[in-house]
């Protein structure tokens, strides 16, 4: 995607992907082949579970072949989830799962929802509503990373999101060691 003044429309500096690569115009036809040629290295080593960056539409007037800026906004996540599920698909069949933190109307049909960057406190409130959110808004699919996704849950933390992660459609743990302390203190084991 490109801005009007020409320069390729990215993340901004203060993102963790910038200059990683550039936003996606999903609206042009090329775009698909795009992303064929950007997961065929993964989807040969056997990907098969990957989490979907949610690409947040910003204030910016990027260039679209076909829509305007206006239409796109609450179209990107859709379209870059279903994107990405068609070329899962197409190497896949139907043995794979899409991890997405963004969601929008449809996009339950192609990617679970994952509840995002939560802080490892007892956080599990927000991610407990916006759980009961997404299951009344026909989302199947949802879940949260236990123990939070950044930061060091203190052991009631870490146990009480395990057992409310062991009841949500979807749980990940995201950082193994992260909870390993608490484990051996409970006498679990280590993760």
């Amino acid at each position: 995607m490109r801005l009007a003044n020409g320069k390729i429309y990215g993340f901004p500096p203060d993102d963790i992907l910038f200059n990683q690569f550039p936003y996606i115009d999903f609206t042009n036809p090329n775009a698909i082949d795009l992303l064929r040629a950007y997961w065929k290295a993964r989807l040969d080593l056997g990907v098969a579970g990957p989490w979907l960056i949610s690409l947040t539409w910003s204030r910016a007037t990027p260039v679209l072949r076909r829509l305007q800026r206006e239409q796109m906004h609450n179209w990107y996540v859709h379209l870059y989830d279903r994107s990405i599920h068609q070329v899962f698909e197409e190497r896949r069949g139907d043995d794979f799962i899409l991890f997405a933190r963004g969601a929008a109307p449809g996009t339950q049909a192609d990617a679970g929802q994952m509840a995002g960057i939560t802080p490892a406190i007892f956080a599990t409130q927000r991610v407990a509503h916006g759980g009961l959110s997404l299951s009344t808004s026909g989302f199947s699919n949802w879940g949260s990373d236990v123990g939070g996704y950044f930061g060091k849950a203190d052991e009631e933390v870490y146990l009480r999101w395990i057992e409310f992660g062991a009841f949500s459609p979807l749980m990940r743990f995201t950082e193994p060691n992260q909870g390993a302390v608490v484990f051996e203190r409970c006498g679990c084991g280590r993760v």
